[in-house]
């Protein structure tokens, strides 16, 4: 559809169009989460988070920066996990690129999850452009620093930074919920927030049985904080099923592990592709479990579909086939499909001819990049009815 309004109101129009969709793709501050340590979180993730002021004298000249590769020196384990992770990569090419171009309100917004603490705002602010991974994205700081006293699961006595003083908090999903969960000013579809991650967690039996965000994505203390990009973490939270029996094909995919919808954001797919032959033709049949929504300036967001799985819940796929016929079913992880497929797109046309050739050139990567991080989960192949109903083998295909 054309605009057909002067330029400067179409372009503020493109502009409210940019906004809305950036809420799809980065958090907004909950604002009303029922939940006491959520409040106790809200008040230690004041955000973005202050600047932390002078160093106290009696912290060791180690300790006086509070950058990652500092913390590093005496923390090399947790330094290297951090650094291979999406939150040290937060401060992403498709956030850096589009940047100048949102309002200083919304790109406020955007930062208060990607790069939480008030010095590395300044440091954007300063030069308005960053090459990405330079702001650090969700560092070391930004969750264990305020005003230079270190916070943490555990009391430590005698650091080169003075004490480290431990919070319940930190071994709590209230900690991960001010940047994982939409509040009442967050946008909210068909009654369920855009990010509702913890309180699809707070519903499930996982909640129930003291099992915390940190006990999945931070097991042991790693600092990994791996997610449906890595294959392995999906596996602990999708399984499947697949059996040949003598009317056709039955395949059954369950969220086993995950303690949130699987997935939880909207921006992945998965998909379970069945494939069979019949004579010369190839012929398949897909179902999709993914959260699919649609943004457009006359209707505005919508919900297309909804088939991601909660906590145990099952999808099935039954599909019927002559004795004679083989099939072969794979289960496809698109981490990024909603980036790829839609987002990044979007974000392109409407701000194409105003970003700088810097800023298109990192749109244009996260874009390729982004159709790239797909993984097949799970191959099973199903043999021919030979009479009797089989569990047909589920293998873990290479990579």
């Amino acid at each position: 559809m054309i605009c057909k309004r002067s330029f400067w109101r179409c372009w503020a129009c493109m502009l409210a169009a940019l906004r809305s969709l950036m809420s799809l793709m980065l958090a907004a501050t909950p604002t009303g989460i029922a939940h006491a340590t959520v409040q106790s979180a809200l008040g230690y993730w004041t955000l973005p988070v202050p600047q932390q002021g002078s160093v106290p004298p009696t912290h060791h000249r180690f300790a006086v920066r509070i950058d990652a590769a500092a913390c590093g020196l005496c923390h090399p384990q947790q330094y290297e996990q951090w650094r291979k992770s999406l939150h040290a990569r937060a401060d992403s090419m498709g956030l850096l690129g589009q940047l100048p171009a949102l309002a200083a309100a919304t790109r406020g917004k955007c930062l208060e999850c990607h790069t939480p603490r008030a010095e590395q705002q300044a440091l954007w602010a300063k030069s308005r452009a960053a090459a990405p991974g330079q702001l650090q994205g969700v560092d070391c700081a930004g969750c264990h620093v305020r005003k230079h006293q270190r916070f943490g699961a555990n009391t430590r006595d005698g650091t080169p930074h003075g004490t480290v003083e431990a919070l319940s908090l930190f071994q709590q999903s209230a900690f991960c919920a001010p940047c994982h969960q939409f509040g009442e000013d967050g946008v909210s579809l068909n009654g369920k927030p855009l990010e509702n991650t913890y309180q699809e967690w707070l519903a499930s039996r996982h909640a129930q049985q003291g099992r915390s965000c940190q006990t999945c994505h931070m097991p042991q203390g790693q600092h990994h904080f791996r997610g449906i990009h890595d294959p392995q973490m999906t596996r602990r939270g999708l399984k499947l099923e697949v059996h040949r029996r003598s009317f056709g094909i039955e395949a059954r995919a369950w969220n086993a592990g995950a303690g949130h919808a699987l997935p939880t954001y909207p921006t992945p797919r998965i998909r379970l592709l069945l494939e069979w032959s019949e004579g010369e033709h190839r012929r398949r049949r897909e179902h999709t479990i993914q959260r699919h929504l649609d943004w457009n300036p006359i209707e505005g967001w919508r919900e297309l579909s909804d088939t991601r799985l909660l906590p145990d819940q099952t999808a099935k796929l039954v599909q019927p086939l002559a004795h004679s016929h083989q099939a072969t079913l794979t289960v496809i992880v698109e981490p990024d499909a909603d980036y790829h497929d839609r987002v990044y797109p979007e974000l392109l046309a409407m701000l194409g001819d105003s970003l700088s050739e810097k800023d298109l050139a990192l749109l244009e990567r996260a874009w390729l990049e982004s159709g790239q991080s797909s993984y097949r989960l799970y191959r099973s192949n199903c043999p021919a009815w030979t009479g009797s109903d089989v569990l047909c083998p589920v293998t873990i295909p290479d990579p």
